[in-house]
């Protein structure tokens, strides 16, 4: 019987090592690209979910004080229809004069504005340096639009834009047919 002389490789050739990197180099390039397209919808996602809120913060004070409120003397800073904080301060007198009013001003935070909302000397500061417009227009005696737009200080996700209205509390329907 013959044997035969077999030489067994036991290292990678130039070649077979570079194609190895290549494709190691890919996948790793692969997934780094991944991780960074996360990373920044994350920044434009917890961006929007913090404006959406803020702007719901925002409305739900604007109802509920304007709904409590003796609407004949709403004052528009020194605008007739219109408040959007360069024309003074919102005043809402509350029907229960012991309450007082609620005061609602736009102060400039950083690179962005802040809706200030202060009641018998309490500050409660809305939209913190994400805030970039707010308009209060009356359309009507008990009718108010609101406006709000939100700019992202990184810059990283669009602009969130809200609009919504108030309209002036009205009696329960159902109060009318309730027996007494």
């Amino acid at each position: 019987m013959e044997m035969r002389n077999v030489n067994w490789k036991k290292a990678f050739t130039l070649i077979e090592a570079i194609i190895t990197m290549s494709i190691a180099v890919v996948v790793v390039a692969g997934v780094i690209l991944a991780m960074t397209r996360g990373a920044s919808n994350v920044q434009k996602g917890s961006f929007t979910m913090q404006a959406c809120n803020q702007a719901a913060w925002i409305s739900m004070w604007l109802r509920k004080d304007l709904t409590c409120a003796r609407l004949a003397e709403v004052k528009m800073g020194t605008g007739a229809s219109q408040w959007d904080g360069s024309n003074g301060n919102l005043e809402v007198p509350f029907l229960d004069k012991a309450a007082g009013k609620a005061v609602y001003e736009l102060k400039k935070l950083g690179n962005g504005k802040a809706l200030v909302r202060m009641v018998k000397g309490k500050e409660r500061v809305l939209a913190r340096e994400i805030l970039h417009e707010l308009k209060i227009n009356r359309i009507a005696e008990n009718d108010f639009k609101i406006e709000i737009l939100m700019k992202d200080p990184a810059k990283h996700a669009k602009d969130f834009a809200w609009e919504g209205r108030i309209f002036p509390p009205c009696e329960n329907s159902l109060a009318k047919y309730w027996k007494k």
